[in-house]
């Protein structure tokens, strides 16, 4: 790359160099100060280390979008990097909010005049602000339209319905099975940046595999033929996926999972755009890592880490591998055990937060009981996740467990009990009661019996909400 465009790459708001200002942090207990908060010894070796890769096992309620907010403040106060040089990586606009507003809190009361803000956005909208900022050097679209929610099994579907009989071993599956296989599929291989011939590939050497099995009685297994129709399946499936992918091409639209694989490609072809990254900011926080695809830890380490012959960059991730939640669209929860080989350092930092804030010693003993399997699992790292322990002002806590023969005596009781538990002045107030449940079809008898009981409610998730009949 020549040295004009790299030139052309750093215009727009880079701030390179050292952070300025006089330092006015000293030690943990001003930052407790400024802060206000009595941060735990684990949670103060997190905030304070070097600025080097490293990251953080957080359990649930340990803190930790304080703690990423404190570490903020502790490199701000410290003069390591100044607010608008720190880039922070959540999954939800909600997170993203929330890491924003606690940490501008906190640099507020570090320097209140101080009117510098960190960059804090989702994973899908950096990429995107990359591809708007720099695709057009891959000769990207910059017309190009994401796609809703809905709208790509919308496409979908007119794809299914182009002129032209359904591929064979999917000719007995359903329309909307069909509809969501599409998307869903086209999602994983690009979060996982699969090339298509390499899925054709692989499914040859299994089949032959097949072919090669043991018979029985001179019939192969039963097993092994729904195994064939699997991966046939798959394939015609894929084919779906090359026609839906056109058409997406057709409508000038994306979805977010083509504009990180497609940040990814510039990242790669171009290490100009990594070095502008870097030059721009002088800090990444990095949330959720559990939960991060092949395509999102590939773009970070192409821009911050070992793919982009990047050693000792300050880069600090947080996640906790027992609480991963998207490998159904393509999260590998494995990256969090590769951090350091994404991210490499001469000494490898690995810090914990296992002090529970939020629940008592019985919840939390009952907790690490029903995850003592994930923890000793050796797929799913283990020795690294983290076993809870009670803070010492922890609440007294009780585990009730009780077996109903169907789903309505199991919402009378849920309700009964909550309004007797009000009764008895175990909370004061309604907003101090949380109910949650296992899926959003769920909310909708827990709502009905307590609105039936006057009492108030509300539902916190817009999936929840959805499913909830008029």
């Amino acid at each position: 790359m020549s040295e004009s465009m790299d030139a052309s790459f750093s215009d727009g708001g880079v701030n390179g160099g050292a952070a300025g200002g006089s330092t006015r942090l000293r030690d943990a207990a001003d930052l407790i100060e400024v802060m206000g908060v009595a941060f735990s010894d684990e949670q103060i070796e997190a905030i304070t280390a070097d600025p080097a890769p490293g990251v953080i096992i957080a359990g649930a309620g340990t803190g930790k979008t304080t703690v990423m907010a404190a570490r903020v403040v502790w490199l701000v106060g410290r003069g390591v990097v100044t607010p608008e040089r720190v880039l922070g990586l959540t999954f939800t606009r909600k997170a993203t909010g929330e890491l924003a507003a606690r940490t501008q809190a906190a640099l507020a009361k570090l320097a209140p005049d101080d009117e510098r803000h960190c960059a804090v956005q989702t994973y899908d909208g950096f990429a995107s602000r990359l591809m708007g900022e720099f695709g057009a050097w891959i000769g990207s679209d910059a017309s190009e339209r994401v796609l809703s929610s809905v709208e790509p099994y919308i496409l979908a579907d007119k794809v299914l319905r182009d002129p032209g009989s359904l591929p064979g071993h999917l000719a007995d599956k359903g329309w909307s099975t069909l509809t969501r296989a599409i998307v869903n599929l086209e999602s994983r291989v690009q979060s996982h940046l699969i090339a298509d011939e390499t899925i054709v590939a692989d499914a040859g050497r299994f089949i032959e595999r097949l072919d090669q099995a043991p018979l029985w009685r001179g019939n192969p297994y039963r097993s092994l033929v729904d195994a064939r129709q699997v991966v046939e399946e798959r394939l015609d499936l894929l084919g779906l996926c090359q026609r839906y992918r056109q058409a997406k091409r057709r409508e000038s639209v994306v979805e977010f999972a083509d504009q990180m694989a497609g940040a990814v490609g510039l990242a790669t072809r171009l290490p100009g755009v990594g070095r502008a990254l870097r030059e721009r900011y002088g800090l990444v926080v990095v949330d959720e890592f559990q939960d991060t695809s092949v395509a999102q830890v590939t773009l970070l380490s192409l821009l911050f880490g070992a793919q982009g012959g990047i050693a000792e960059y300050p880069i600090t991730a947080v996640g906790d591998p027992l609480q991963a939640i998207y490998t159904w669209r393509g999260a590998a929860a494995d990256n969090i055990y590769s951090f350091h080989r994404w991210f490499p350092s001469a000494s490898q930092r690995t810090y914990t937060l296992s002090i529970n804030r939020r629940s008592g010693a019985h919840i939390l003993d009952a907790a690490n009981a029903v995850a003592t399997q994930v923890r000793a699992d050796p797929q799913l790292g283990a020795g690294l996740a983290v076993e809870l322990r009670p803070a010492d002002q922890a609440p007294e806590s009780t585990v009730v467990v009780r077996e109903f023969l169907t789903v309505d005596e199991e919402v009378e009781w849920l309700a009964d009990d909550l309004v007797e538990a009000h009764r008895r002045g175990e909370h004061e107030r309604w907003d101090q009661v949380a109910i949650l449940v296992r899926r959003n079809r769920d909310v909708g008898p827990v709502l009905q019996a307590c609105r039936a009981r006057l009492v108030p409610i509300a539902v916190q998730e817009v999936g929840g909400l959805l499913s909830v009949e008029a």
